[in-house]
């Protein structure tokens, strides 16, 4: 069947990164992965002869994310003409632009194609390519069947930070920079969509607001520590997943290179302890475990990684997991003490929690 007889509408995705659990202060940004990154949609069905029928679609939740104030001031490689980066629109803007066009009105349909990616036109064939092989006529059949190939299309491999710079380069163009969402990791939807959300929750129309406002959610996009989710992070989300081998497989799309080498094992001791969750998993496979969840920082190494991380939740959590375990115990009784005794600066740190910076060789 060709790709022109289907009029898809715009496929619901829930990006499935939400984790929970030991995630601890991860899960705040991670968790906003998990929804809202893909367009609604509306019942599809599609005839035996190929021809399709679709009511209107709503527009994507996503598209806002990406209406991004000017925060950074990189280079603008950004083709605008054709809506996106210089090789054309994402498949997600395709998919859209697609499902606008009318029936039997196939220059539409061409419009759209040129301005989209060659990669872009890969992806789009293989959603509507699977929805024909599974005889799909609603969205539960799509979600069931086609949940690789609807991921693919909604998602790509820009940072957070590459994804601002990209939709800097927009000049206010909706499409484009809807495009840059879409060529996005899930992990950078979610940072860009709570930038975003500070942003327009502060009405901020400058730098100074936002460096004022939205320092952590600014820092956890733009700061290049929260680019990628460590090990006990997408050991948790894979847990959750319950044997979809979709869910799986996205879980570990933004992994570290040490949670790429730390998560197998892991999970391959579970299975065999039959853990299903990270407590289970903590008391059955202790060799596993202490891989994933430490490194070898020591305590003031923390500490100056955390201060780098400006208040990004997850940046911070990805310190500690790179602390030897004495590191993470005695960083966390200097942490605590400094909740405890509300210190805002150095001197009440100083004087209220003397023993704790000593201990942290501080």
């Amino acid at each position: 069947m060709n790709r022109h007889s289907i009029s898809l509408l715009a496929v619901s995705l829930s990006l499935v990164l939400g984790c929970r659990g030991s995630s601890a202060d991860g899960d705040d940004e991670v968790g906003e992965t998990a929804t809202d990154t893909a367009t609604e949609t509306t019942e599809t069905t599609t005839s035996e002869s190929g021809d399709s029928t679709s009511e209107s679609t709503s527009e994507s939740t996503s598209s806002e994310s990406t209406d991004t104030t000017d925060t950074t001031d990189t280079t603008d490689t950004t083709d605008t003409t054709t809506g996106g980066l210089d090789e054309g629109q994402a498949c997600g803007t395709l998919l859209a632009c697609m499902n606008l066009c009318p029936d039997n009105e196939p220059g539409c349909e061409q419009v759209c194609l040129d301005a989209a990616s060659m990669l872009a036109i890969d992806e789009y064939d293989s959603v509507v390519q699977c929805i024909v092989d599974n005889a799909c006529q609603d969205d539960a059949c799509i979600e069931a069947n086609c949940g690789a190939e609807i991921y693919a299309c909604f998602t790509g491999a820009l940072t957070c930070s590459e994804l601002l710079t990209c939709a800097d380069g927009c000049a206010g163009l909706e499409d484009c920079q809807t495009s840059c969402f879409y060529d996005a990791t899930a992990l950078a939807q979610g940072q860009g969509q709570a930038l975003q959300t500070c942003i327009t929750d502060n009405q901020c129309m400058d730098d100074a607001c936002i460096a004022a406002n939205c320092g952590p959610e600014f820092q956890a996009c733009a700061g290049g520590m929260s680019d990628v989710l460590p090990c006990p992070v997408i050991a948790d989300c894979v847990f959750g997943c319950a044997d979809d081998p979709v869910c799986i497989a996205n879980c570990q799309v933004s992994a570290s290179p040490a949670a790429q080498a730390e998560v197998p094992p892991l999970l391959e001791c579970a299975m065999v302890e039959g853990c299903t969750d990270l407590d289970c998993t903590e008391q059955a496979c202790p060799n596993e475990w202490t891989t994933c969840l430490s490194g070898d920082l020591d305590c003031v190494d923390v500490v100056a990684c955390v201060e780098g991380c400006a208040g990004a939740e997850l940046c911070e959590y990805v310190c500690v997991t790179e602390a030897s375990f004495m590191s993470q115990v005695l960083f966390g009784a200097l942490a605590g003490c400094v909740v405890d005794n509300m210190c805002v600066d150095d001197q009440c740190i100083a004087d209220n929690c003397g023993l704790e910076l000593t201990a942290c060789g501080l």
